[in-house]
């Protein structure tokens, strides 16, 4: 898809996650311009008003807790563009919308596995099941307040998106070398927020 002449003005949450760093590349290459990154704590309006898109990246901890979701749900609250969670942020979500994160079944830290999605947008030209990297302890607690759109071999949500909202999400980790397509999805999410600009 072609996208307008000016690039996507991408604001990055951190919420203090390594993996950040390699989202940060990864949009600098879709987009040809460098993401504007903000830790969670540390966002302010106007960086909000100022995105055409949003990606919330992974983090430690649980968005439940103030300390660790920082300004990220109100980040949520006054978005009106394209959003996109990663893990915390996928998390974040969730929890946004009324819903909640509980332990998962069992941890998943650094576990490739299949991951199996319905053929919503944005996985637009990535196989049905493909090998994606998990790193999390909680997971989405269903009945979830997003339409589940991909799952792990066993059972768990590993991608969404919002009926009314231009929120998508994902559990697993697309900015890993491990996951297959990533940076596909990645692109996929910057197309759809493009679409109709």
């Amino acid at each position: 898809m072609t996208r307008p002449l000016e690039p996507p003005r991408v604001l990055l949450v951190d919420h203090y996650d390594s993996y950040t760093g390699n989202i940060a590349q990864i949009l600098w290459v879709l987009t040809g311009t460098e993401p504007r990154l903000v830790q969670s704590d540390l966002v302010d309006a106007a960086e909000i008003d100022a995105a055409t898109h949003i990606v919330l990246g992974p983090g430690p901890g649980s968005p439940h807790r103030a300390a660790d979701v920082g300004h990220t749900l109100d980040v949520l609250e006054r978005a009106r563009v394209p959003v996109f969670g990663v893990c915390f942020g996928f998390q974040a979500m969730a929890v946004a919308l009324g819903g909640r994160v509980e332990k998962a079944p069992r941890p998943a830290h650094g576990l490739v596995e299949a991951v199996t999605h319905d053929g919503s947008a944005m996985f637009a030209g990535v196989p049905e099941t493909f090998d994606a990297v998990r790193y999390h302890s909680l997971v989405v607690a269903e009945p979830a307040p997003l339409r589940i759109t991909a799952r792990s071999q066993d059972g768990l949500p590993m991608a969404g998106e919002t009926e009314d909202r231009r929120w998508t999400g994902v559990q697993f980790h697309p900015e890993s070398i491990g996951t297959r397509h990533g940076a596909r999805m990645i692109e996929a999410f910057l197309d759809e927020g493009t679409a109709d600009a």
